[in-house]
Parts: C-alpha cells; structure tokens; sequence
C-alpha cells in the first residue's frame, strides 16, 4: 500500500496537476491580484430619539426651545461606520489637504458635535469639526486594512423627509466611497437546499467541480503532512543548535543538570524549562508533599502552560537523576539549582515555536 501511494506521488499526472496549480496562482498573484484600499461608509443605525406611534394633543416634544410637535419636526439618531475593507492601508499622506475627509447632511440640520467611537487612536485623532448645520470634517488618520471608527450624529429634520448622508473629501487610490445603508433588516430571501443547487446547475458543471475536489485534495494532502513536519523539524533544529552553542560557550564541562536542561530545551523548548521551574518551586516550598498530589498539579500546571511538545512534567526521579534535587527524608532543593534554571530560561531563551505562540 504505501509504495503504491509512494508511485502515485511520483507519477507524472500527479506532477502535472500541481505544475498546472502552481501555474495558475502564479498567473493569478501576477496579473490579478491587487493590494488596494477600499473605503465604505455604512449607516448602521437612523433611529428616531422619541418614538411616539399615536398623536397626543397634550403631549409637547421640545428641542432648545422649539416645540416639535408644532413645527413638524422629529430629532434622528444617526450612526454611520467608516471602513476600509480593502487589503491595502490608507496612510495620512493619500489625505488630500484641500478636500478634507468628511460627511454632508441633506434633508436635516446637525444640532449637537458629533461624536466619535472606536479604538482611542480614533477617538483622539478624528476630532470630528462642524463648519455648519450640514457639513463635517475628520482629521487625517491612518486606516489600516480592517480598521474602522464611528461616528453618532443627532439630527433635526422634518416629520416627512428622510435625512441623507453623502461622503465629502479626496483620498489618494480610491476612485468613490461607497455607501450603505445596513440600518434596516435585510430582506429574507426564500432558502434552497443544496441539493436543489446542485441539481439545477449545468451538467458540464459536475465534471470540473468533481476534478476540482480532487486536486485540491490532493495538493492538501501533500502540502499540510510536509509544511507541518518541515516546521516541527526546523524548530527542533533550531533549539538543537542553540543548546549546544549554550553548553559550547562554558568554559568546562557541562554538568549532568546543565545536560539535562539542554535536552529538555531541544526536546521542548521554552514550555519544558519553565516546567522544570515550577517542579523546583513547588518542591522548594512543600518537600514533604505526597507524589501523587505534586503529579496532579503540574499536569494541571502543563495544561495552564499549553506546551504542545512536552505533556509530560518531569518526575521527582528524573530531576534527582539530573542532579537538581537530592532525595533524603525530604526532598531539599538547592539554591543553585534554581538558580541554574533561571539562567537557563534567561540564556536560552524563546525559540520559534513560543515566539508565534506569543504573536
């Protein structure tokens, strides 16, 4: 069986699809893709501040003065997103200095300062200015692919127009900014089952989607098994290099405890030192804690760690083999051999695999 697999994977078919594959997303990232920033205004809410369903001849709805009611006005609650849902950032510089960024109001009157949310870095930089009752201009920021901010507008407009909002501005690399307006519910679309779909598509469409499956099956089986051992393999080597290059740069011979480190260090990394650590601590503090509680706690100490490559925490035994601890009537554990551990978490550091953790 495998060496049929072994055949198959060296066949020229096999070569074929992947040199056609590659060839496609070469073509592809050359000539098709392309990093760009897309900016879309979206109004996700326009809600009125007082709702009233029925008309009340007593009731009075008053703003700075002016009653409401009487002029046939209503108060808007406007809150509009700024996106860029493009790949590419938008820096200060692509601002136009003579257009600034901003919004205009038609249909209604901007009553109060508008008020920006988000990330502190908008909400300190937009500074959002009012030049009249319709108009306001943003400070240039930067908008980095993904980045957003909003922006909460009170309006006064009539009880029989609808406010509309319409972006102001020119930014270097974009042509328009769209504008949606997601403040109302979608309409619901009557649901097909898949099998609907599938039917209903044309015949010549089964044979390309089944090949299709098929070479992408087969280019993931190939690429995830390789990329997931190259990696394991480049981060071993990598820890390898750098414990003997530790044990290298001492002036003697490593010690029994300075082996064991290393190794744990190349079998590891990071997670397995800091293991040893907190065997050492908990020793240190309770000598005369029964083995079966100590295992317990550091398996639960692993799993708090997340270590990936070392499930195991190190054995009493093991560590009294290491020279790190001394098994007499209670467990003692010496000064330098804590000590040792801490230099070697210090020296050796983070390797690859603790480095995209952390990230």
């Amino acid at each position: 069986m495998i060496s049929r697999l072994a055949l198959f994977l060296r066949s020229p078919v096999l070569m074929g699809v992947v040199t056609l594959a590659s060839l496609a997303l070469a073509i592809y990232l050359g000539f098709f893709y392309e990093r760009r920033a897309e900016l879309q205004l979206a109004i996700v809410s326009n809600t009125d501040v007082f709702s009233v369903s029925e008309k009340l001849s007593k009731l009075e709805i008053a703003y700075a003065g002016e009653n409401l009611s009487k002029s046939r006005k209503r108060l808007r609650l406007v809150t509009m997103r700024l996106s860029n849902r493009g790949n590419a950032d938008i820096p200060k510089s692509s601002f136009d200095d003579n257009a600034p960024m901003g919004v205009r109001v038609s249909l209604g009157q901007i009553i109060e300062p508008p008020e920006v949310s988000g990330s502190s870095y908008f909400k300190e930089n937009v500074k959002p200015r009012l030049l009249d009752a319709s108009t306001v201009h943003f400070a240039p920021v930067i908008l980095a692919a993904g980045d957003s901010f909003d922006v909460r507008l009170l309006l006064l407009v009539s009880e029989s127009e609808a406010p509309t909002i319409a972006p102001l501005g020119k930014i270097a690399g974009i042509k328009e900014v769209e504008v949606v307006d997601v403040s109302f519910p979608p309409q619901t679309v009557p649901s097909t089952s898949l099998l609907d779909e599938l039917f209903d598509s044309p015949w010549y469409l089964h044979p390309l989607r089944l090949l299709s499956y098929f070479m992408l099956f087969i280019v993931a089986a190939i690429a995830l098994p390789a990329v997931s051992d190259y990696r394991a393999r480049a981060r071993q080597s990598d820890r390898t290099i750098k414990a003997l290059q530790w044990m290298k740069s001492m002036s003697r011979e490593p010690t029994k405890a300075e082996r064991f480190l290393a190794d744990t260090f190349k079998n590891a990394g990071r997670p397995g030192l800091l293991e040893i650590k907190e065997a050492l601590d908990r020793l240190a503090t309770e000598p005369s804690q029964p083995d079966y509680e100590f295992d317990i706690q550091m398996q639960e100490f692993v799993k708090k760690l997340g270590a990936r490559n070392y499930s195991v925490a190190p054995s009493r035994r093991a560590l009294a083999r290491a020279g790190l601890v001394k098994l007499e009537e209670n467990i003692v554990v010496p000064s330098e051999s804590l000590g040792l551990v801490n230099r070697a978490i210090a020296e050796l550091g983070a390797d690859s695999s603790d480095a995209e953790k952390d990230a």
